[in-house]
């Protein structure tokens, strides 16, 4: 307990009541620009009672100490999880209640390209491999140093395998990525010979997904209301190259 505080005892407690005081209204005091409280009784006005102005000041110290504290704390734990669990929007559903776009040889092979991670700010190698699964599905796999995957239980020795397969939304194509049990939607691109792969955000939708109608509603929705797409960036692959 703050010294100020401690001293004030019964005997201010007394002099308060021998007094008859009456609360008056606070005032800045001049002298000393301390704010403190003014008193009214029989006698004279105006006086300042020193113990409250100690006490006052004391718990004016104390209490701004522990709203910076906690103020900081929660500041903190709100960046954290955001950096730790921050993960590309995934879902029970996909897009298409079944495959029915066919493999296309153009997307099939390795591709690379460069992320930049988001805690480090380093540039890390990722290779993405894409192979045919059957007639409309493909196997994928993402390798490369992929710590931030970890938490999640994705990486198996530094790759992240899974499934996909092609649907079409609102005239863009997107591959309906399944690993470990979850649906990962990301928008595909072919451009000039670079491919790119831009996950969906988390939080590309407040609508709560009850079937596979609902994501592809909510999807077509998103592109045709906004300019710009909300991609995880932190897990885009752009312009990915052909490698061997």
């Amino acid at each position: 307990m703050p010294a100020a505080i401690a001293n004030f005892t019964e005997e201010n407690l007394l002099q308060i009541q021998k007094l008859h005081l009456s609360f008056h209204y606070y005032r800045s005091c001049p002298s000393n620009k301390k704010r403190v409280l003014y008193i009214k009784n029989n006698a004279e006005t105006n006086q300042p009672l020193r113990a409250f102005t100690l006490a006052g000041t004391a718990f004016q110290q104390y209490f701004c100490s522990y709203w910076m504290k906690t103020i900081f704390t929660i500041s903190l734990c709100f960046l954290l999880t955001t950096l730790l669990c921050s993960c590309p929007y995934s879902s029970q559903y996909v897009l298409d209640e079944s495959p029915n776009i066919y493999v296309e040889d153009d997307l099939l092979g390795s591709w690379a390209t460069f992320v930049k991670k988001p805690v480090s700010g380093r540039e890390e190698p990722v290779k993405l491999i894409l192979s045919k699964r059957n007639d409309t599905e493909y196997n994928i796999s993402f390798t490369g140093k992929l710590d931030e995957l970890k938490p999640f239980k994705l990486v198996y020795k530094d790759s992240v395998n899974g499934t996909a397969f092609m649907s079409t939304v609102a005239g863009r194509q997107f591959l309906n990525i399944t690993i470990k049990g979850s649906n990962y939607i990301a928008e595909l691109k072919l451009k000039d010979g670079n491919l790119s792969l831009l996950p969906l955000v988390e939080h590309f939708t407040g609508k709560l997904i009850q079937n596979n109608a609902e994501l592809r509603n909510c999807v077509e929705f998103h592109y045709k209301t906004r300019v710009h797409a909300m991609y995880d960036d932190d897990f885009c692959l752009k312009d990915m190259v052909r490698v061997n």
